[in-house]
């Protein structure tokens, strides 16, 4: 039998959590992280692919270089809290990079999306078109320290550019880390990575990713190597396009219902609904096991 005694202050508020299938917030903590970063708009959500292929795919890289091909940004024009999630509508698509906006009564949710097609040419286009779609101003939400470095690897590859990545750097807002210092959930099973969270705090993305082509990381390496095999017909190579950007995209929209489901724990248990049990995770004696 576990005793509570034997473990760690941050150990006993998960075994709780899991003894008990009680999920646990640090609502001050999460507040507190969580309003600064929403001062003003527009709100962005990026995520990046990559890979690093021993054998370079581009001219001019080294064996297991990390070579950034893709990536995904959404972009909100009002409070996460508030938008309304609908369909996307195309309203422009070039050969490089597409523009799809999802109006709502509420405000607008626009994606930029941007695909390396193999040449050199590409990886550098793929720099200048995610400066363009981050704009100038308002927090840009990631998951993980990977976009950190990935800014500081894009600097020094194209150093005309270097500043402009600099500063995208000061706006960037990891939310996993949020999540492992204001909440711990039965469901996350003592993890944080982004496909474990997600369902246990927005149910209705439970198996999103399931029936894509594309649903990992893993795959999606494999996927692109594919795509630019010279023996990959155009009919495979444009289904895998899609199915590259589709898996992209969903990751940037789980951040933007992401960031909407911590809206949505603040409201309940300022209200008094809703699973999650109030905890103080700085100081963790508080919390007695008599007190379940």
């Amino acid at each position: 039998k576990i005793s509570g005694d034997a473990l760690t202050p941050n150990q006993r508020l998960n075994w709780l959590s899991m003894r008990t299938q009680t999920p646990l917030v640090d609502i001050e903590a999460l507040k507190a992280m969580l309003s600064p970063s929403e001062s003003s708009s527009p709100y962005y959500y990026l995520d990046f692919e990559h890979i690093n292929p021993v054998i370079p795919l581009f001219e001019g890289k080294k064996p297991f270089e990390t070579v950034i091909t893709q990536f995904s940004v959404h972009k909100s024009t009002v409070h996460p809290y508030h938008h309304e999630r609908e369909c996307d509508v195309n309203i422009n698509k070039t050969d490089n990079i597409n523009y799809i906006e999802n109006a709502t009564a509420a405000g607008t949710l626009v994606r930029y999306e941007y695909l390396c097609d193999g040449t050199s040419a590409s990886l550098e286009e793929l720099a200048v078109q995610l400066l363009e779609a981050l704009g100038d101003t308002g927090t840009i939400y990631v998951y993980s320290s990977n976009e950190v470095t990935q800014f500081r690897r894009l600097a020094s590859q194209y150093p005309h550019l270097a500043q402009k990545f600099e500063n995208l750097e000061a706006r960037l807002f990891d939310l996993e880390r949020l999540i492992r210092r204001s909440i711990i959930h039965p469901h996350f099973f003592g993890r944080t990575s982004l496909k474990i969270v997600l369902p246990a705090m927005v149910p209705a993305y439970d198996g999103a990713y399931a029936n894509l082509g594309v649903s990992d990381g893993a795959s999606a390496i494999v996927a692109y190597e594919r795509m630019l095999e010279p023996g990959t017909s155009n009919a495979e190579r444009e289904s895998i396009t899609a199915d590259l950007l589709e898996y992209c995209a969903l990751d940037t929209l789980s951040l933007v219902e992401l960031h909407r489901g911590l809206h949505k724990t603040i409201q309940e248990v300022e209200m008094g609904e809703g699973p999650f049990r109030v905890a103080e995770f700085q100081n963790f004696k508080k919390l007695k096991e008599e007190e379940w």
